[in-house]
């Protein structure tokens, strides 16, 4: 999600609250697909 992730960055150097300019879709990517928002328990990548 370096993309949005970058969005962010640019947020942030204007001055503007984090997500300000995300859609629904972009914030559902943002949450299911950051690492730090799953449960690690869950985690079956590991086993592959």
């Amino acid at each position: 999600m370096p993309a949005l992730q970058n969005r962010l960055d640019e947020a942030e150097k204007k001055g503007q609250t984090a997500f300000h300019d995300f859609t629904d879709a972009d914030m559902i990517k943002w949450f299911l697909y950051e690492r730090r928002h799953l449960n690690a328990e869950n985690d079956r990548s590991l086993y592959l």
